[in-house]
């Protein structure tokens, strides 16, 4: 895609829940947004809906799911908008890398032990008030 380009995107929903894709960084209007509950009542199962909106900017972004835990469970992608002008400069080629976390226990249980103990996860290691006590 190139900034400037109105785009359409259509997204079907062949899951058995609500799904919805948030534009993370783009400059969209509040019912493209892809917030469920906010600016959008997301997708429900079987359903399209078509996102359509003008690339205002160019750069690197990212969409990925607001709905349920899906963005962990890996639906989310890099999303590259091409400036309107060439670059001031040459290269070869670009390479696009994603970095995630994953982890073999399902996002929903792990959300629930955060909100129990927000430090559930920290095992071993030392606290802000330790770290700040250490050099006394």
């Amino acid at each position: 895609m190139r900034e400037g380009d109105r785009v359409s995107i259509a997204v079907e929903n062949r899951l058995t829940s609500d799904t919805s894709l948030h534009w993370h960084g783009l400059l969209v209007p509040p019912g493209m947004d892809g917030v469920p509950g906010l600016s959008f009542p997301g997708i429900p199962p079987g359903e399209t809906f078509n996102y359509e909106f003008l690339l205002r900017q160019s750069g690197t972004y990212w969409y990925h799911s607001h709905s349920e835990f899906q963005e962990p469970l890996g639906v989310y992608a890099p999303l590259i908008v091409d400036p309107l002008e060439p670059e001031p400069f040459a290269y070869d080629r670009e390479f696009v890398i994603v970095l995630s976390d994953w982890s073999f226990e399902h996002p929903k249980r792990i959300y629930g032990k955060l909100k129990k103990h927000a430090d559930y996860y920290n095992r071993n290691l030392p606290g802000l008030d330790q770290s700040l006590h250490a050099s006394e």
